[in-house]
C-alpha cells in the first residue's frame, strides 16, 4: 500500500535517486533540497513500505497560483494511481496556502503526463519552445478553480 505524506530530509537521498530515473535532465539534489526546506509543506513523497516511489512538490507564486514545480513516479511504479494522488495531495496543500490556480510545464513529447493533468482538469494553455536542455518544447498547463 502507498503511502503519500510529508518528504523528511533523510528521505532526499532517495528522492534525488527517483529524480535520476525519472528524468532525461534531472534537477541537481541542491535544487531539491531547496525546494525542501523552502516549502516543506508542498514536498511530498509516496512510499510503499520504507522505499520511496515517487514524488511531488510545488511553491505558491505571488500570483495566487500554486506551480506544480516537479513529480515523478519511479518507472516500475507507474500505472498504479499514484501520479494522480500525488497531484491531489498537492493541489490540497496548495489550496489550504489560498491558491485559486495551478500551473506546471511538461514536455510536450510527454503526452501520459498530460493525458493525466488533463484528467485532473488542466488545459494547455501556451507552448514554449526549446523550453528543456535537449531543445525540447513544453506546454505550460493550467487549472482553475
Amino acid at each position: 500500500m502507498v503511502i503519500i505524506k510529508y518528504a523528511e530530509l533523510k528521505d532526499m537521498p532517495h528522492v534525488c535517486k527517483a529524480e535520476q530515473e525519472c528524468f532525461k535532465y534531472p534537477y541537481p539534489p541542491q535544487v531539491l533540497l531547496m525546494l525542501k526546506l523552502l516549502y516543506p509543506e508542498l514536498f511530498l513523497i509516496a512510499a510503499e513500505g520504507d522505499e520511496i516511489v515517487g514524488y511531488a512538490c510545488g511553491v505558491m507564486r505571488s500570483n495566487g497560483c500554486g506551480h506544480i514545480v516537479s513529480i515523478c513516479v519511479r518507472p516500475k511504479y507507474r500505472r498504479r494511481g499514484i501520479g494522480k494522488a500525488l497531484m491531489i495531495e498537492l493541489e490540497n496543500r496548495l489550496k489550504d496556502l489560498g491558491a485559486r490556480c495551478f500551473v506546471l510545464e511538461v514536455r510536450v513529447s510527454n503526452t501520459v503526463a498530460q493525458k493525466l493533468y488533463i484528467d485532473l482538469g488542466y488545459r494547455i494553455v501556451k507552448r514554449i519552445e526549446n523550453y528543456y536542455p535537449d531543445g525540447e518544447d513544453a506546454y505550460i498547463m493550467r487549472k482553475d478553480l
